[in-house]
């Protein structure tokens, strides 16, 4: 693929080649921003119907009214990144929430049932870092 670029400054034109390794990069970063984007719309989608769920049945969780939201405000929070962090696992997209997962959680079996299930450990060794997030930034 060639690109044709102006500079202004000259009004030259310049021919650029573009290797086929380079589009290869370019068409991998674009599917996975795509990939990215649609789990994120999935997330929203879910969590609208879910929260107008949760208020149409009197809960003030996800309230625009900061009084009725405040209560569960950090829970809500935490639950929206762990649902992304599922969603986005699906999808092979790493997010910083499935690190805390890891290690809040564990995978144990029961031989009689011959079944898995998680098991959630309360006590994580504590650990002086700070984990972001995506999302918009709070005024």
């Amino acid at each position: 693929m060639t690109a044709e670029i102006i500079d202004f400054k000259t009004k030259q034109k310049k021919v650029q080649e573009q290797s086929k390794a380079s589009e290869v990069e370019l068409d991998t970063r674009v599917l996975e921003q795509q990939t990215r984007d649609y789990a994120n719309s999935i997330v929203d989608d879910y969590m609208v119907r879910l929260i107008h769920e949760w208020q149409a049945d009197g809960m003030g969780i996800g309230s625009t009214n900061w009084e009725d939201s405040k209560k569960t405000f950090k829970e809500i929070g935490f639950f929206i990144e762990a649902l992304r962090a599922l969603i986005q696992k699906e999808f092979d997209i790493e997010h910083p929430m499935q690190r805390i997962i890891d290690k809040m959680m564990k995978i144990k079996y029961d031989k009689r049932q011959d079944k898995y299930y998680s098991q959630i450990q309360y006590y994580i060794p504590k650990e002086e870092k700070t984990v972001e997030f995506e999302g918009e930034e709070l005024e």
